[in-house]
């Protein structure tokens, strides 16, 4: 499973070849802009000055850190669910999901999937379970 966004070419290079590589099936879903159907569509994710804000790139074995500041995480509640939080006033990085590229269960994936639809989260983005890589997205 799998997102990029078509202007990010060293990360949809690297995650379509991820998937090319994953033994089985693999689904990459490619954000394009389309000037006539869909101008601007993506442009909180591609705008430079917005990027840092909007985009959380996972990389497997590191901590969930995002933002211009880099004072923003993701991290697991005690119910088991993701929330984002402000790192700082005793939360650390050591409080935040290390990625895990080869999580076992696809539960794992599917709560990055759906950050999207929570308020004031992230969208997941790049392969995300079973030997893939994820960035996420505010949107």
């Amino acid at each position: 499973m799998a997102r990029s966004v078509d202007v990010f070419q060293g990360h949809l290079k690297e995650t379509l070849k991820h998937a090319a590589a994953h033994k089985g099936s693999a689904y990459v879903e490619i954000l394009q802009n389309c000037n006539i159907f869909n101008d601007g569509a993506w442009f909180s994710l591609t705008d430079r000055d917005a990027r840092s804000e909007h985009v959380l790139q996972l990389e497997h074995g590191k901590p969930m850190v995002f933002g211009k500041n880099r004072d923003k995480g993701i991290r697991r509640k005690p119910d088991g669910d993701i929330e984002v939080v402000q790192l700082g006033n005793g939360i650390t990085e050591s409080d935040l999901i290390v990625h895990d590229a080869h999580h076992p269960r696809p539960a794992y994936a599917f709560q990055l999937s759906h950050m999207e639809h929570r308020p004031t989260s992230q969208r997941p983005s790049g392969s995300s379970v079973r030997g893939a890589r994820c960035h996420a997205t505010k949107t």
